[in-house]
């Protein structure tokens, strides 16, 4: 374990470590803390931390959180890149802790592409890594502190990507995931660790100059440090005031559907950018890249559709509006049946039968269930009053977004296609029923609430 860095009073280091990590976890309706555990010095505060927190916990079910939640299970999880040789040893150095702390320890091992940034690649390994392992209701604290946080803002100013700081919490995969020891300083949690006796081990890659945060951490930050004392609580008053601003646009934006007008998307590259990154905030969606957004903004304003794919989700331009989608519209069933009273469940909305009068411009006589299939090609309908339709124009011309269209529910009666919910009813089928209909025949209408990306 390397010496001492600090002498900082002991007492005072794990009153400010335990209480930011208190106050972060009473802000979480989780049940289950996770830490993300590599063995070095800042994990283990975090993991001690965590621990410390656990055990005060007043009851067996875990102590309870403003949300009404309790914490009842805490996990050590250990992402093995199989970058370096000691990757071994540092495992059996996690291990080892987690046993004298007596903390459940889940070991994930990733495989890290070699091509382009190896640091970036690394990341999203990790943070895959990480929403696969958190399966029910929890939070995973990740031990990043004040100094990470001047390194983020300074790397990303001088990468020309804005002075854009760590978020202090977000969403991974089905959880919360949250830093609270962003305030703190490295001397703080060195002495923390120190003061409760637990060996850490640190990384000789760290120190590799070569490398664009290491140079800052070892060459550039010492110097500005030098000059100004306070440098890394004036970065912390900026990125709190960046973050206050974005939060601020978040929140105006909250509540927006999944389409939105063009009108109301602003027309300045910069600006639209920032806009589309905070509507993207509003749906859990954090991790799309700078480049990928502002390729977005350059093409739809010529295209009429373009498409972002990333994370499990898309952003369309479609006849003057932006569209956000999750990507599950091919989870469909091949077919399926709908009658009366019945509500079908689907990927992205819910199909049921409404009983109406005849004269509905879109009733159709029922006399039993109809099937529920979906586009193939080739389909034809003669709506009323028109000739026979190819299914394929009929969309078209009523502006359905053609990424929807193979997913949009039909209704069959044998092989004739009878309705297009909220499109079009067959004239044919109609009068076909019309002829052998009682006075008392039921009419009925075909809703379809698409309840995808709402």
């Amino acid at each position: 374990m390397p010496a001492h860095e600090s002498s900082l009073d002991s007492m005072s280091a794990a009153a400010s470590v335990e209480l930011a990590v208190e106050a972060c976890l009473q802000r979480y309706p989780a049940n289950h803390i996770y830490v993300a555990y590599s063995g070095g010095v800042d994990s283990t505060a975090l993991l001690i931390a965590a621990k410390n927190f656990m055990s005060g916990c007043p009851n067996t079910r875990g102590r309870p959180n403003k949300r009404g939640g309790s914490v009842s299970r805490l996990t050590a999880v250990y992402i093995d890149h199989g970058l370096a040789g000691q990757s071994q040893d540092w495992l059996q150095h996690t291990q080892e802790v987690c046993l004298q702390l007596g903390v459940a320890l889940e070991v994930r091992s990733v495989d890290v592409s070699p091509v382009g940034n190896l640091e970036a690649n690394a990341r999203t390994a990790r943070y895959r890594a990480f929403a696969e392992v958190m399966r029910d209701d929890g939070v995973l604290l990740l031990g990043h502190h004040q100094l990470d946080q001047t390194e983020t803002i300074l790397m990303r100013l001088f990468q020309g990507r804005g002075m854009q700081p760590m978020r202090n919490s977000g969403i991974l995969g089905p959880c919360y995931f949250a830093r609270p020891l962003l305030p703190l300083s490295r001397a703080q949690l060195v002495s923390y660790v120190d003061h409760h006796g637990v060996p850490w081990v640190e990384d000789p890659s760290n120190f590799e100059t070569h490398l664009a945060r290491n140079f800052l951490r070892h060459e550039i930050v010492p110097r500005l440090s030098a000059h100004w004392h306070n440098l890394h609580t004036a970065v912390q008053r900026v990125a709190h005031d960046l973050h206050a601003g974005d939060e601020a646009l978040i929140h105006a934006l909250r509540g927006l559907p999944k389409k939105v007008s063009l009108e109301l998307i602003p027309t300045a590259p910069a600006v639209r950018l920032a806009w589309l990154r905070a509507y993207l905030s509003t749906r859990g969606v954090y991790d799309v890249r700078d480049a990928e957004l502002f390729g977005f903004c350059q093409q739809d304003s010529v295209l009429t559709q373009v498409q972002l794919g990333r994370v499990g989700v898309q952003l369309h331009i479609y006849n003057g509006s932006l569209y956000f989608e999750a990507d599950c519209y091919a989870d469909q069933p091949a077919s399926t049946h709908i009658g009366i009273g019945r509500i079908l469940e689907l990927p992205h909305g819910t199909l049921q039968l409404e009983v109406v009068n005849a004269d509905h411009p879109l009733a159709i006589p029922y006399k039993g269930a109809f099937a529920v299939r979906f586009r193939q090609g080739g389909e034809t309908i003669t709506p009323a009053r028109r000739s026979r339709q190819r299914l394929k124009n009929l969309l078209n011309e009523h502006r359905m977004p053609p990424w929807q269209r193979d997913s949009y529910p039909l209704l069959f009666q044998a092989d004739m296609l009878v309705c297009v919910p909220g499109v079009a009813v067959s004239e044919t089928f109609a009068k076909l029923q019309q002829s052998t209909a009682q006075e008392n025949a039921l009419w009925v209408v075909a809703v379809w609430e698409d309840s995808h990306g709402t």
